[in-house]
């Protein structure tokens, strides 16, 4: 490639401005990083002294089959929202953004669909997959796909800061979203074991979207009609579902009083 390739050849050098932007950008991504590790992994920290490793494992079972919705969402918003979003931030015209709350709309509904069947269906999922020294994992699955349905609403606003180029907002949200989500999950599951952990992660959800909001605001990509609609249909049925399988969920506790 360098000796046969046409024009110049290339050769190390060092533009400053280059190296800025990248630097500064990509700094804020860095520690966005470690704290979306934080997010992802401090859950199974925190636990594996709440619990035995036998009860751990079967919350990792539930885990997994619970977040599958929230991996396709962040797969779907960096490949496609982001783009829409850096599109819409230099050219607003009512077209874009009708793309843009069309697009939201349209993935909101189908993961927090997901995870509703999973809420619903969690304990049956379970019991068909695995014999019953795993039940338990079913009602894991049913309170964690319950409490997701407030995070799963502002999934789609989040990017939008890194479309815009400011990595340091986006920064500061995950910052704020990894200190409030560890500390009411470490205090519930030093007071309430297994339930009083998901208890926390619920709250913490809740206390984190008006953040987002905040942020969506900064950019312009807040539609609150979205927010309204799922949140009522969301937190609606994701408490019927709790409901439903009510007994299976508050049977954790005994998961947590083992160890």
């Amino acid at each position: 490639m360098h000796w046969f390739l046409p024009g110049p050849g290339n050769r190390p050098r060092w533009e400053k401005a280059a190296a800025h932007d990248l630097i500064h950008f990509g700094k804020w991504i860095f520690f966005s990083s470690a704290c979306g590790f934080l997010l992802a992994q401090g859950d199974k920290a925190i636990l594996g002294k709440a619990l035995p490793l036998d009860a751990l494992g079967i919350y990792n079972i539930g885990f997994f089959l619970a977040s599958f919705p929230v991996l396709l969402v962040e797969m779907i918003v960096g490949r496609v929202l982001i783009p829409l979003y850096r599109e819409a931030l230099s050219d607003a015209e009512a077209d874009i953004l009708h793309r843009v709350r069309r697009l939201r709309f349209g993935l909101t509904g189908l993961v927090l669909s997901l995870i509703l069947l999973l809420a619903f269906s969690g304990v049956a999922l379970v019991g068909f997959l695995y014999d019953e020294r795993y039940a338990a994992a079913g009602a894991i699955v049913v309170a964690i796909a319950a409490t997701q349905v407030i995070m799963i609403i502002g999934k789609t606003y989040d990017q939008a800061a890194l479309a815009a180029g400011d990595s340091r907002s986006f920064f500061m949200l995950i910052l704020a979203r990894a200190a409030i989500q560890t500390t009411l999950f470490l205090i519930g599951a030093q007071y309430g074991g297994l339930l009083g952990a998901l208890a926390g992660q619920a709250l913490a959800y809740a206390l984190i979207h008006p953040l987002i909001v905040r942020l969506a605001i900064k950019f312009g990509v807040w539609d609150p009609l979205h927010d309204l609609v799922y949140g009522v249909i969301g937190v609606s049925l994701a408490v019927l579902a709790l409901w439903f399988h009510l007994d299976e969920v508050l049977s954790l506790g005994a998961l947590s009083a083992s160890g």
